[in-house]
């Protein structure tokens, strides 16, 4: 009966190493996901910070700056879309002036997002929008220069 006790005593302790190991696994992907977590909310913090340079908005921001339409020129870079005032309005696109006076085709579809600036959780329609106004456009560029807007803000309407 003595022989057996070794081999129990070896069994326990084989189950306390792999206990350990597993606890130790558990913590590795325990700090695995608080790094990620970490990363992913220090991105958003900085991208929240940089909005106004991600996305070509003017430099004091587009609450500092709202009154002082159109804003200067050289405030609104054109990374992602593009901004300006309307000048003509299509059937399913507008034309506007952007920054150098360059003329941009917006392409608007059912998909896109297009919303006030005073009351912005208002849903706009293109029929809603008007020559003279000031909008900021999200988007990327087609095949053929005109920009299909993704999301459409509109400065100054209703």
């Amino acid at each position: 009966m003595e022989e057996n006790k070794p081999i129990k005593q070896n069994d326990v302790a084989l189950k306390v190493i792999k206990i350990i190991l597993v606890i130790i696994i558990f913590l590795i992907v325990f700090r695995l996901g608080v790094f990620v977590g970490e990363t992913k909310a220090r991105f958003s913090f900085r991208w929240l910070e940089n909005y106004q340079k991600n996305f070509a908005g003017p430099r004091g921001g587009f609450l500092n700056d709202w009154q002082k339409l159109p804003f200067p020129p050289g405030d609104i870079l054109e990374a992602h879309g593009t901004f300006g005032k309307i000048i003509k309005i299509n059937g399913g696109d507008f034309v506007i002036e952007g920054k150098g006076n360059v003329e941009r085709i917006i392409k608007v579809s059912e998909n896109t997002v297009m919303r006030s600036f005073k009351n912005m959780n208002a849903s706009l329609q293109l029929s809603d929008l008007k020559i003279n106004d000031y909008v900021m456009i999200i988007g990327s560029a087609n095949e053929e220069g005109q920009i299909e807007a993704q999301f459409i803000r509109v400065l100054n309407s209703l």
